[in-house]
């Protein structure tokens, strides 16, 4: 029989663990923060796909849409390019490795069981919009003879 305060005790050094490992990948700053993966420029798009990456094309696609696995694959690029810039990219450091950060955080919120929220089609009729008042302005619209 097991004692039911170790699984309590457990649990909360697995949450204590967690949170030391969140606030390590937020420290380092190898990982963009979900903040930023959510903000205008947090899933930028794939130009193209390493030379390592030997599994389907994505380019053109959002970090989003790529596997995890490629985005690993993108982000070690990414961080190798910025460690060792041609003398005529050296301005593109910082977007290599913001890139790099942002690719590391898709992958793991993938891996985590993130999946893209559902887009509302238009002939959805549930997309919040509000309806036209029926003040019989909207009625078909007859124009005037000669017209």
């Amino acid at each position: 029989m097991t004692d039911p305060n170790v699984f309590a005790t457990l649990q909360r050094q697995f949450l204590a663990f967690d949170a030391r490992l969140a606030a390590l990948e937020n420290a380092t700053g190898l990982f963009a923060s979900d903040k930023e993966l959510d903000s205008a420029f947090g899933d930028p798009v794939l130009r193209f796909a390493p030379r390592a990456w030997k599994g389907d094309k994505f380019d053109g696609k959002h970090y989003s849409e790529c596997p995890p696995e490629l985005l690993d694959v993108l982000a070690e690029y990414l961080a190798w390019s910025a460690a060792n810039p041609k003398p005529d990219k050296v301005k593109y450091v910082p977007y290599n490795l913001k890139d790099a950060a942002r690719a590391r955080g898709w992958a793991r919120r993938k891996r985590s069981g993130w999946k893209a929220p559902a887009a509302a089609s238009f002939d959805d009729e549930s997309t919040g919009a509000p309806e036209a008042p029926d003040d019989g302005f909207g009625d078909a619209f007859e124009p005037p003879e000669g017209f």
